[in-house]
């Protein structure tokens, strides 16, 4: 009898076991996932890859959410899921759905990195700077971490900001915006075991110009901050490590030498019951 009999279905170019391994892990997590117990992900067509769940109630949570994005070693892995095999009918396109918006409203969707989203909204000094420079386009910026993704509105005078008239020049405003946040601000994903532990024992090396998010049980840590930021504090890190790997090593001299004396002090003992 199947156990997992609730699939979902997404579609990737190619994973190998480690990657399915990572999915699996993060489909389990109803945190992160919405999702819960559930089986292994198999291949079931052209790209096109499945993952099953126990309960039905854990399949509908999971479909709520219209992005799934993991953060892999090699980069962020986004899946778009859906409860059948076949892919679902062509539905109105983005672009179109902005003709539907209310009149002189913009609106445009970006993707970026999870962990680059959260720092923008918990770090007070990146998401002003972030908010001022679309203010001075016209524009508001919604953030939405856990689907991947920013949705930058602006009303009609929006149009005329800057250096362009129309739609396709504030988009390409947007988009040259946020190109240069990716290039400002840097995620660093951290997977070594040994600096892993320490970002996870240590609270010092986070502060307000660099986040660090722990995710042990994935594995990984990631590193945000302004480039020369997260430099500074990958070094913080290295020398830190390099401290703690002293503190033991001069820990196991002390207890040699301790070991030493004791052995000295009872070779003299002996010798002097000895010369009696």
């Amino acid at each position: 009898m199947e156990v997992y009999k609730y699939p979902v279905f997404f579609e990737v170019h190619s994973l190998d076991p480690a990657q399915k391994k990572k999915i699996e892990k993060y489909f389990q997590v109803r945190r992160k996932s919405g999702g819960g117990d559930c089986g292994p992900i198999d291949k079931v067509g052209d790209n096109v890859y499945k993952i099953a769940f126990i309960d039905r109630t854990v399949q509908e949570r999971v479909l709520q959410k219209a992005h799934h994005v993991l953060e892999m070693p090699g980069g962020t892995l986004s899946l778009t899921l859906r409860d059948s095999l076949e892919p679902p009918p062509t539905t109105t396109s983005p672009v179109s759905s902005q003709e539907t918006s209310p009149p002189g409203v913009l609106e445009h969707e970006l993707p970026l990195d999870s962990y680059l989203l959260r720092y923008l909204m918990e770090s007070p000094g990146a998401g002003k700077d972030l908010q001022q420079q679309l203010t001075s386009l016209g524009c508001s910026v919604h953030l939405y971490p856990e689907d991947g993704r920013a949705v930058v509105r602006g009303s009609g005078q929006a149009e005329s900001c800057g250096d362009g008239v129309g739609v396709g020049p504030w988009k390409a405003q947007v988009e040259r915006l946020f190109k240069q946040l990716q290039e400002q601000y840097k995620c660093h994903c951290e997977v070594d075991p040994r600096k892993l532990q320490t970002l996870l024992q240590s609270s010092t090396l986070g502060s307000e110009d660099v986040r660090v998010y722990c995710e042990a049980g994935e594995g990984f840590a990631v590193v945000v901050g302004e480039g020369p930021e997260v430099q500074a504090k990958l070094k913080e890190l290295e020398a830190f490590q390099a401290q703690g790997l002293s503190s033991v090593q001069q820990e196991k001299i002390s207890t040699t030498c301790q070991l030493g004396q004791s052995k000295l002090r009872l070779l003299g003992e002996s010798d002097r019951e000895g010369s009696r």
